[in-house]
């Protein structure tokens, strides 16, 4: 907690954060030379792995204190998130081919494919106070959730099988996409939703919007001068949206 009696972020553009993570291969395990050994990378790879981004910008960013026990802030921010997954079978077939011997003849399963991504503004106020003569600390925020975008997979199954005969493929799958950014059509016409897709953001004010509320709370205590014990709970709520 700062010491300033009031404090408040340039409005528009006051933090930037950035985040990009990885759970499958590492760089500095599958980089040879500046070239990428793919064979690394496969042994490196989990079943399911996934790309995590997430981004957020601070729109307005601000804080006082009541005497000297109280602290308040409040703020709101634009926050981007997204997960892309995959198999490592989706790499072997990549790098091998179907026609490669650990695969031709195989059904060869690439479930997990999936994207999901959310969007949405948050619009947050909280404050924190200390006790035993500050060396507890406790605060909380409460956050309003305004979605924009939201888009996930629910349900990602395929398979594809090369015959060791006749080379035919056969690929089988069943998959379920959900997103606010399509139209009303009830059967899959991929030209009519890319039609409604634009459409809704020539008018913007029609998207299907969605509205939550999420909940901050954490805790410090200082054991010595060297030492302190902290906890957290962020972004615990959810987000609902009508269509």
């Amino acid at each position: 907690v700062g010491q300033e009696k009031f404090f408040i972020g340039f409005p528009g553009l006051n933090a930037l954060d950035v985040n990009a993570a990885h759970t499958g291969f590492t760089f500095d395990k599958t980089v040879e030379n500046d070239n990428l050994n793919f064979n690394k990378v496969l042994s490196e790879l989990n079943d399911v792995n996934h790309l995590l981004f997430s981004t957020r910008l601070g729109i307005l960013n601000g804080g006082f204190r009541i005497n000297q026990k109280w602290h308040v802030r409040f703020g709101a921010q634009l926050v981007t998130q997204a997960r892309i997954s995959y198999s490592k079978s989706l790499f072997d077939l990549i790098y091998k081919g179907n026609g490669h011997p650990d695969i031709i003849g195989q059904n060869l399963d690439l479930s997990w494919l999936s994207f999901n991504s959310l969007s949405y503004t948050d619009v947050f106020a909280g404050a924190g106070t200390s006790f035993l003569n500050e060396r507890l600390f406790v605060g909380a925020n409460l956050h309003y959730l305004n979605g924009i975008a939201v888009a996930y997979t629910e349900k990602s199954e395929f398979s594809i099988y090369t015959d060791p005969d006749t080379y035919a493929i056969s690929v089988n799958g069943d998959f379920t996409y959900n997103t606010n950014l399509a139209g009303d059509s009830t059967t899959f016409d991929i030209a009519q939703n890319i039609e409604d897709f634009v459409d809704q953001f020539q008018d913007p004010q029609d998207l299907p919007i969605g509205r939550g509320f999420a909940v901050d709370l954490g805790a410090r205590f200082k054991l010595t001068d060297q030492l302190e014990l902290q906890a957290a709970a962020m972004n615990v709520g959810a987000i609902k949206f009508t269509e």
